[in-house]
């Protein structure tokens, strides 16, 4: 199944360099820390808070230190922080889930508990159910979530 992404970087070259910055970063949604290793001489961090760095280990030091997006960065480091976003993103990337295309059908369950169908056309409504997960590419499956949140409010009203 095809993963959503969670760690977006953009490059952009400056004469004989490139100049980068984090555009998507949503990895601390599903977790605290991430650390990841090229190899020992090279290991790069994400932290928590500190959603548009990525903190490089300095054996001089001997602690993380922030690459800042302001540093150029030579072809070769470009390729390597290519290949710890896609690291990243194939082991913690969410699954995708489907999504009609431009004027298809979907289903989706109401307020009054009914299954109902909707065209696609990408519009506030459209996109709110998709985020909510309320979107589901047959009737069957729509019935088969409507069952979930029906059990799901009877368990609430019977601890009360």
């Amino acid at each position: 199944m095809e993963k959503e992404k969670v760690l977006e970087i953009e490059f952009i070259p400056v004469w004989d360099k490139w100049a980068w910055r984090i555009t998507k970063n949503e990895l601390f949604n599903l977790h605290d820390e991430v650390q990841e290793y090229e190899n020992k001489p090279l290991q790069l961090k994400l932290k928590k808070g500190y959603e548009n760095c990525i903190f490089m280990y300095n054996n001089v030091t001997d602690k993380y230190e922030e690459i800042p997006n302001c540093i150029l960065l030579y072809e070769h480091e470009k390729g390597r922080l290519k290949k710890l976003v896609k690291r990243i993103n194939e082991k913690y990337g969410k699954p995708k889930h489907w999504r009609a295309k431009y004027g298809e059908r979907y289903y989706y369950t109401d307020y009054c508990a009914y299954v109902q169908f909707a065209t696609e056309h990408n519009t506030t409504t459209d996109n709110r159910l998709y985020e909510l997960g309320n979107y589901f590419q047959t009737r069957e499956q729509a019935e088969k979530a409507l069952e979930k949140v029906k059990k799901a409010y009877q368990e609430v009203v019977e601890n009360e």
